[in-house]
């Protein structure tokens, strides 16, 4: 029986950082939207705020397809991704179909440090262009304000990760519990 272990969150609050100390301490298979995106950036370039939204969706498609492909050989995997409640029926039924057990670890954080967080991101060089935070920023922070972070509705054990100091993460405790899951 494959395992999935599903990493979520608002943006910025360390996804991406988390899922990839997990995926190489456990050595398992990272699939995360924003690689995919990325590419889809490069490829088509991107136009305008809506086209950036428009190759997120694909992302998510060619997300679903590769993870699709990769449980039908059994390989346990890590998925990425800010979810939101369109991806609940999806992952929902891919656990279903597959049998998977399914851990979902949720990135939190404090609101007063999520948008400078954001910002910096979005200004950063290690930060693909493609996103355009670096233009709609200030767009984001009534947005990041009234968001909250949210467990998906899936079948899955539930894991909560503080991620508003990352210098005060418990990385030993997240590897603990991964590692009873896998």
């Amino acid at each position: 029986m494959s395992k999935l272990l599903i990493i979520t969150g608002l943006p910025a609050t360390g996804k991406t950082i988390l899922s990839r100390k997990i995926a190489e301490h456990f050595s398992i298979k990272l699939l995360s939207k924003d690689s995919f995106k990325e590419n889809l950036f490069d490829i088509n370039g991107v136009k305008d705020r809506d086209h950036a939204r428009f190759l997120g969706q694909q992302a998510y498609k060619l997300l679903y397809s590769e993870c699709e492909n990769l449980l039908q050989q059994n390989i346990d995997l890590i998925l990425e991704s800010n979810f939101t409640r369109e991806s609940e029926e999806i992952l929902s039924n891919l656990i279903k179909k597959y049998n998977l057990n399914c851990l979902q670890i949720l990135c939190s954080c404090d609101e007063n440090v999520l948008y400078p967080r954001f910002v910096a991101r979005a200004f950063s060089n290690d930060r693909h262009k493609g996103y355009l935070d670096h233009i709609h920023f200030p767009n984001e922070k009534e947005k990041l304000k009234k968001d909250k972070s949210y467990f998906l509705d899936i079948p899955a054990k539930r894991h909560e990760v503080d991620t508003t100091d990352f210098n005060k993460i418990d990385y030993d405790e997240i590897y603990k519990i991964v590692g009873e899951f896998f």
